[in-house]
């Protein structure tokens, strides 16, 4: 399988809020497999704020995407081609995500991606902004996140790597989805504890 992944092979100069950011969606991440089947909470669903306020915040429920050269694309295509069975796809996802998938934060992209409906007011108005705040909170902690607002293609690395993702635990998830991906400005982004 090939991807198309522009630009994002060099790798990012240390930053201590992305590396404390990174280690704790792993670990959130990685407790949601463990000990609550896969479901997401609110620890990987962020607010969704317009930085100009043009629209009311909502909830989306983000993918963390590992970087290309730790991919594991073609392990989740795999997987949900292997059967039928969603509850088998499923049961097959979360002891793969709940081994050691989320136990090195620096193999994953700090850039966030979610799915969303092509038509919807919500994909639209975060395509056409360009920009937003995603806030995260979970645990005492909260991370407020300064993004870039980006689509990719169904030929870009992350839009596979969300879909798959996504398809494992959705069998009803539409190959027709938009996938954003949201990029931090580590510089204008912040961590507030308690």
């Amino acid at each position: 399988m090939t991807y198309f992944f522009p630009n994002r092979e060099n790798t990012p100069k240390k930053i201590p809020l992305r590396e404390e950011f990174l280690k704790w969606q792993c670990r959130l991440r990685q407790i949601i497999v463990r000990e609550n089947d896969g479901k997401p909470d609110r620890s990987i669903m962020p607010l969704v704020h317009s930085d100009t306020g043009i629209w009311e915040p909502f909830q989306v429920i983000t993918v963390l995407c590992r970087n290309l050269q730790h991919s594991v694309t073609p392990e989740m295509h795999h997987m949900v081609k292997s059967t039928n069975d969603p509850f088998q796809v499923r049961d097959k996802a979360i002891k793969f995500f709940s081994e050691r998938y989320y136990q090195q934060f620096d193999r994953f992209s700090d850039t966030i991606t979610a799915t969303f409906e092509e038509n919807s007011d919500r994909y639209r108005d975060l395509f056409h902004s360009g920009t937003c705040v995603l806030r995260f909170e979970a645990f005492n902690k909260r991370y407020t996140l300064s993004c870039k607002v980006e689509e990719f293609p169904v030929s870009d690395y992350f839009w596979q790597a969300t879909y798959w993702h996504n398809l494992l635990f959705n069998p009803n998830l539409s190959p027709a989805i938009k996938v954003l991906g949201f990029t931090p400005d580590w510089e204008r982004s912040s961590e507030n504890k308690g």
